[in-house]
């Protein structure tokens, strides 16, 4: 099976809304349908937006494909760019933003059986606003 890209997104492939983020879209390129135990993912978030600051059980890897912007991941924050890994922890607050004007887009591999995502606490929310870099850059819902 073969995905063709056409410049925005890739013939074949299941796009969805993102939790109602209209700044964000997400396509499923590879998954359950296929009888994979994982799924191949590529989120597209616009200038300006982000995808949810949440946590859970199920760990997972990010891989920039295009743009730059911002890894929030624990109470780190990274610049990123194209071709950079990011691992994410079980039960790590993330976060990954498209801060530097330009479309952000990552490519995401994650178990097909998961948990979800889980709001961080209030009490949480407001350890990462202490750092100032952070209270600048990410986007509490």
């Amino acid at each position: 099976m073969k995905l063709e890209f056409n410049g925005e997104s890739w013939e074949g492939s299941r796009k969805y809304e993102y939790k109602g983020n209209k700044d964000v879209i997400k396509f499923v390129l590879f998954g359950k349908e296929e009888g994979l135990n994982f799924e191949v993912r590529v989120f597209v978030i616009e200038p300006g937006g982000a995808t949810s600051l949440e946590k859970h059980q199920h760990m997972h890897v990010v891989l920039v494909l295009e743009g730059k912007g911002s890894a929030l991941v624990d109470k780190k924050l990274y610049d990123i760019k194209p071709f950079d890994g990011i691992f994410v922890p079980p039960m790590t607050p993330h976060q990954f933003i498209a801060n530097k004007g330009e479309r952000l887009k990552i490519l995401c591999i994650v178990d097909v059986d998961r948990d979800k995502p889980h709001k961080l606490s209030e009490d949480e929310i407001l350890e990462l606003l202490k750092d100032e870099r952070i209270r600048e850059v990410i986007k509490v819902q």
